[in-house]
């Protein structure tokens, strides 16, 4: 069970409350692991597992035929905190507004604060994303890092990014340190809720991750939770459920051949017109934005009037703005918010604190 599986963290946050935490000044001996595995009713494995990542993350210490140990507060005096961006040159600029800005923003309130940051842009070919990049493990294994932002990487090819020995902050992805996420299905269920509220009685869904059956990673970041708020909303006003459309016996070449490309706007053209032959809605759910142009095309050359004969509603992000899609209803993500909160969880990181999960609304435009 889920609850079984993720013991050990739980483990670890009581490990780390009751004793790691009160002695972080001064340091001290741990009682034994029998005692421990006692006390939280877990067997030794577990414990060992909790106790591995908080040698890791640098609060103890085990020594061999002496114990375990908290390690002094000034032992944990890092210099900065790392900004980790992958660099991908040949992705649509309008893509990459977003993460830039996030960017900005991120570096304007480490500044305001006081906190020292190190940049590390990773400009290696796709070939080498697998591996760690060397300069911040580097840094990492000298102590010059305290923490680190994740701004934007590839889930295909970093997780390198999920085993560094300190804390990693990202958006929409766990490390293990906290996350800044959205609720995917709320919002689903409200994209849903307001189609049908405009008449809709035939909701699809059309998302840059076209491939859904073959990647269990990309479905769970995103189709499968949009899809299940759609599907409660639809059923709750008696109304067909969203189907996953593009199986792989429908699966067209162009979309082949566009699958690891880089250009959003065709694909999301492409993908519409394969659902246009598949059935006909009346109502869209598309991510992203610029998927959405190229949606926005193909139902115009079906002769359709977006906001008349079809209605459209794009989960996107308030930083980009494109005037082809005027005719659309906007669930935005303010980048302001993602990066108050991402500070919100650093900050709780550098001091020690348990990590949790913010989430970011988005509100309609």
């Amino acid at each position: 069970m889920a609850i079984e599986k993720h013991k050990y963290k739980q483990v670890k946050s009581l490990v780390y409350d009751d004793y790691i935490h009160p002695k972080l000044q001064q340091g001290g001996k741990m009682p034994s692991k029998q005692r421990l595995a006692s006390k939280y009713k877990v067997n030794v494995g577990t414990l060992d597992k909790a106790l591995q990542e908080l040698v890791l993350e640098g609060f103890i210490e085990k020594r061999r035929g002496s114990g375990t140990y908290i390690l002094p507060r000034e032992y944990n005096k890092i210099a900065a905190i790392g900004i980790y961006f992958l660099v991908l040159r040949e992705y649509d600029a309008r893509v990459s507004s977003y993460s830039y800005r996030l960017l900005d923003m991120l570096i304007e309130r480490l500044s305001a604060c006081d906190l020292p940051y190190r940049y590390y842009a990773d400009v290696r070919p796709e070939t080498m994303l697998h591996e760690p990049l060397p300069q911040l493990t580097e840094d990492i294994a000298n102590n010059k890092l305290a923490a680190l932002l994740v701004v934007r990487s590839d889930c295909n090819y970093d997780d390198w990014l999920n085993v560094l020995p300190l804390p990693r902050i990202g958006f929409d992805r766990d490390f293990g340190w906290g996350t800044v996420s959205y609720d995917k299905y709320q919002s689903g269920y409200e994209a849903g809720r307001f189609l049908i509220a405009t008449g809709c009685r035939q909701i699809e869904l059309i998302s840059v991750y076209d491939k859904e059956w073959e990647s269990d990673k990309l479905a769970q970041y995103f189709m499968r939770h949009v899809r299940a708020g759609m599907t409660n909303a639809m059923l709750e006003m008696d109304l067909p459920a969203p189907k996953i459309w593009l199986t792989p016996d429908k699966y067209p070449e162009s979309l082949e051949y566009l699958h690891y490309s880089y250009d959003d706007s065709l694909r999301g053209y492409e993908l519409a017109k394969q659902l246009f032959t598949i059935c006909r809605p009346d109502g869209l759910v598309v991510f992203t934005d610029v998927i959405a142009v190229g949606v926005v095309r193909a139902v115009k050359e079906l002769g359709l009037f977006p906001g008349k004969d079809i209605k459209i509603v794009v989960l996107g992000n308030k930083e980009i703005n494109l005037p082809e899609l005027t005719d659309v209803i906007h669930y935005d993500l303010a980048v302001r918010d993602v990066a108050d909160s991402m500070m919100h969880l650093i900050n709780a990181a550098i001091n020690h604190k348990p990590p949790e999960t913010i989430y970011i609304s988005r509100t309609k435009r």
